[in-house]
């Protein structure tokens, strides 16, 4: 299932406001199947919240953010890279051993 990136502007937003609107955001979730927030993050320097969403489509998103009362700046599609998941090559495990260590790649 695609993954997205929600870019949302706040700025006029008090955290009373966010915390309401999130908290609808929330709710009504299981009204749009196959929706799923994974997570999000305020910034409250530049005024923006950025939400991490699985959504069968775009449309949804748009759909639930009207529902919810949640303004959208800009939606992208995204893939998302754990570093738990990556595996270092055998090839490179030297390279490994000496920055673990501290030591520079000559």
């Amino acid at each position: 299932m695609p993954r997205y990136l929600i870019l949302r502007d706040v700025a006029d937003w008090d955290e009373d406001d966010l915390f309401a609107c999130m908290l609808r955001a929330k709710l009504c979730l299981p009204r749009y199947e196959g929706l799923n927030w994974l997570l999000s993050y305020y910034d409250r320097e530049s005024g923006q919240a950025m939400c991490h969403m699985e959504a069968p489509n775009e449309d949804i998103l748009w759909e639930h953010a009207r529902f919810s009362g949640l303004p959208i700046t800009s939606v992208q599609v995204v893939t998302t890279i754990d570093p738990a998941n990556i595996e270092v090559p055998r090839e490179h495990s030297e390279e490994t051993r000496l920055l673990e260590t501290g030591s520079t790649l000559r």
